[in-house]
């Protein structure tokens, strides 16, 4: 099989590009008391990053397990100058084994990662990562302490191709478990995701510019809320979590003026067996309001995207890390994309009809 990312990069245009944001930024510092206080930091009016020239590529939707490590492998191994890398999870070794040789023939590596909410494991999940970049010469920071959890998924390679997913980079997200990621080479959302790199790497946050793109804690709920708010056909939903009360009550409102709401929703998480499932309860507020609701316990529904009205002049997709919990919208940092492309909406739409017939 031909993987995704050489059959992105066969039809091409070179191009040169400088994107410019104007933004204003703000921190996070510790007070004498041991708080977190936010303080305002002037920036220059704008701020340049000038992308490497890239060949022009259609975004495209990666599906797991199916494209499996390929496409990762791939961007990564391709790699010149640089790759930036947050992730809540990285242990997967045929991942790390690319990004070492990477750093080895001199490609600048940064890798952010979660840490602060992983303090009461008995051993850190990316503790084995981190060991083997930064003993080939990347960087690695953890997340900052001011997110409860760093969820996001994202990587940029040489500035000019995005990856945003919902996956982790470990063994079992390429072989049991449904998840989705988008590969963009946008220069205004690779520009965006590098920024808030950037940001989050110092320990500022930046302002949303992008408005493809959805970031928690900052707007990623009201942008997930609008997309299904706005349904007027049909809304397919994956999503590993059925927690968060508005989201779930944003679904009931649109079953109730006639959209068609279908939900694949994860049963117990597999490392939870034999306890009461957590999102019993909102797949039955759901159900009540006339949501068809679907558990699929193999592939593992770890997905979270929203396909709205597919097939129309209104149809839009999103795909990224969020879950439907207060936590994941309000408190994480998360990313995900807000798109309209049919290349990417229609595979999405086969890949959740496949598994509706499950």
């Amino acid at each position: 099989m031909r993987s995704l990312y050489s059959m992105m990069v066969k039809k091409s245009a070179w191009l040169l590009f400088s994107v410019f944001f104007p933004f204003c930024v703000h921190a996070f510092e510790l007070n004498g008391a041991g708080a977190a206080e936010l303080r305002y930091i002037e920036v220059p009016a704008a701020s340049s990053y000038v992308l490497a020239p890239v060949k022009a590529r259609p975004s495209r939707l990666i599906v797991e397990p199916d494209d499996g490590r390929a496409p990762f492998l791939d961007a990564i191994k391709s790699a010149s100058t640089s790759i930036t890398l947050t992730t809540y999870q990285l242990s997967d070794p045929q991942i790390v084994s690319a990004l070492k040789e990477a750093r080895q023939r001199g490609v600048k590596v940064r890798f952010q990662y979660n840490y602060y909410s992983f303090a009461d494991y008995t051993t850190d999940p990316n503790g084995w990562a981190v060991g083997q970049l930064t003993g080939a010469g990347a960087e690695a920071r953890p997340g900052q302490k001011y997110f409860l959890v760093t969820h996001e998924k994202a990587m940029v390679v040489d500035n000019s191709t995005a990856f945003v997913m919902g996956l982790n980079f470990a063994k079992s997200y390429f072989s049991g478990t449904r998840d989705f990621g988008y590969v963009t080479s946008d220069p205004v959302l690779v520009g965006e995701i590098t920024r808030f790199f950037e940001a989050d790497w110092t320990g500022v946050q930046a302002v949303p510019a992008a408005g493809a793109l959805a970031w928690s804690p900052v707007n990623a709920r009201a942008k997930m809320t609008a997309l299904v708010n706005n349904a007027r056909g049909t809304l397919d939903i994956y999503n590993e979590l059925a927690l968060d009360k508005k989201m779930l009550a944003a679904m009931c409102a649109a079953a109730g003026r006639g959209v068609k709401v279908r939900f694949i929703n994860a049963a117990a998480h597999p490392k939870e067996d034999g306890k009461e499932d957590p999102n019993k309860p909102g797949r039955e507020q759901l159900a009540a309001a006339g949501v068809r609701v679907k558990v699929i316990t193999s592939p593992f529904i770890h997905a979270k995207a929203i396909l709205a009205d597919n097939g129309t002049a209104a149809a839009k997709a999103y795909i990224g890390s969020g879950n439907f919990s207060a936590v994941s919208f309000d408190r994480n940092r998360e990313l995900g994309v807000i798109t309209s492309e049919k290349q990417v909406l229609d595979p999405l739409q086969k890949v959740f009809d496949q598994d509706w017939a499950r």
